[in-house]
């Protein structure tokens, strides 16, 4: 963690930030096809025997309503990946503005708009004071019926307790890589829901981008040592609303 100091000493930070981001980003487009096909469980239950049922229901990507709750890196990769599925993209950040989020495709909405609009929701806060359960029993109780909510932020930004009684109606789905305490306990009532998709903590990188990041990092090593622009920077100010 860069603790405030060395930012006050002038120190330049660069980080890995981008790959680690971007690969974050398409791990949101494996979970939600998961999740909307309903492949764990036809692949459970193909090993055990099964087949589809006459009345079974899936449903695709193409032509969804998104909403992301968070403006910052991984939805900006996120949104030109979904541009291919015509999904419609609507967007809550306090920090970022709607001329930003248009240039990506991306409707600015209020938090309580988001999640009466928008079928399917992705988070991408960071962990601060003032996300600590930002997403509570209000906000997902507004979510539609069969309706999915990702996480691949940070567990704490959502009151996991809520969400668990939330689950427990089986209105909604969860797609969660990541949970307020890691490991998950064994004892989690998370482990007993059907409808919630368990991922230990694995968005990204994946193993094969690591070795980008580690170049990415070096080549602002480089940079910095020619007097060139450092690509992957992180400003003090930029530092404040990340994850510490």
């Amino acid at each position: 963690m860069v603790s405030d100091e060395l930012y006050e000493k002038g120190v330049r930070v660069v980080s890995a930030n981008k790959v680690f981001a971007e690969s974050v980003a398409e791990s949101v487009i494996a979970y939600l096809l998961s999740a909307l096909r309903d492949i764990p469980y036809y692949v459970n239950d193909m090993k055990q025997g099964g087949w589809k049922s006459g009345d079974y229901y899936n449903r695709g990507l193409l032509d969804q309503t998104i909403g992301l709750v968070g403006f910052g890196e991984i939805p900006r990769y996120l949104a030109p990946m979904l541009k291919p599925f015509r999904a419609k993209l609507k967007a809550f950040d306090e920090y970022v503005d709607a001329e930003t989020m248009a240039e990506y495709g991306v409707e600015k909405v209020e938090l309580d708009e988001l999640f009466t609009s928008c079928p399917i929701i992705s988070v991408h806060l960071p962990r601060t004071d003032e996300t600590y359960h930002m997403i509570d029993k209000g906000l997902l109780g507004m979510i539609q019926d069969d309706g999915i909510l990702i996480n691949t932020a940070r567990g704490s930004v959502i009151d996991e307790e809520a969400l668990v009684e939330e689950l427990k109606t089986n209105r909604i789905k969860a797609v969660l890589d990541v949970f307020e305490e890691e490991p998950l306990s064994d004892e989690s009532p998370l482990r007993k829901l059907d409808n919630a998709l368990l991922i230990p903590h694995m968005a990204g990188p994946t193993v094969d981008r690591r070795k980008y990041a580690t170049m990415a990092v070096l080549d602002d090593i480089d940079n910095f040592i020619s007097s060139k622009p450092l690509v992957h920077e992180i400003s003090a100010i930029r530092a404040l609303r990340m994850t510490r």
